[in-house]
């Protein structure tokens, strides 16, 4: 499978419609940090779960904070 980009995870940011601008948000930021809010981040991650076609359980949540923690979280996931 093909690597996961932080440009593959910056369009499911964006598409799940933050109120932030999401070029402002450095990879290793948090994401409530960098404003956004808890219903945009369970959007974002819904916005995963649909494209890599994967569960994300709710004890995993708290390590998806930055979008190098999303990425590595997915390799992971889509090697095992």
């Amino acid at each position: 499978m093909s690597t996961i980009s932080k440009k593959d995870i910056m369009k499911i940011i964006d598409d799940a419609g933050v109120s932030v601008d999401i070029n402002k948000i450095e990879s290793g930021e948090s994401l409530t940090d960098a404003g956004v809010d808890s219903l945009e981040l369970s959007l974002v991650l819904l916005g995963i779960e649909e494209k890599y076609d994967i569960k994300i359980p709710d004890e995993d949540i708290e390590k998806l904070m930055t979008i190098d923690e999303i990425i590595k979280y997915l390799s992971e996931k889509m090697t095992s």
